[in-house]
């Protein structure tokens, strides 16, 4: 079984965009495979549904973000408390992606 991810906007963004880096990340942890379930923050939820209002993104874009963020990750309230306890996700990956 993978390991659970916790995934921030900047990954989110690399794999909206389609290019090579996004790519890359998804094959390399596995995010996009079959299965793969990656964890998202309530609040990378809204980060990526607000920049996708805000750029007015094509609707091949658009389709791709609502449909990973309803049906390929788990959106989750990931709080410092739960962080500190060890219940969150097991590994936080590529916490400031860069583009």
């Amino acid at each position: 079984m993978a390991e659970t991810c916790l995934v921030d906007t900047g990954v989110l963004l690399l794999l909206a965009r389609g290019g090579r880096l996004g790519q890359e990340i998804a094959a390399r942890y596995g995010l996009t495979a079959a299965g793969s379930r990656p964890l998202v923050s309530v609040v990378s939820h809204g980060e990526l549904l607000a920049l996708v209002q805000r750029r007015g993104w094509e609707q091949r874009r658009r389709s791709f973000v609502y449909d990973l963020l309803a049906k390929g990750v788990v959106t989750v309230e990931i709080s410092q408390p739960v962080i500190d306890s060890g219940r969150g996700a097991r590994r936080a990956l590529i916490a400031n992606a860069k583009a």
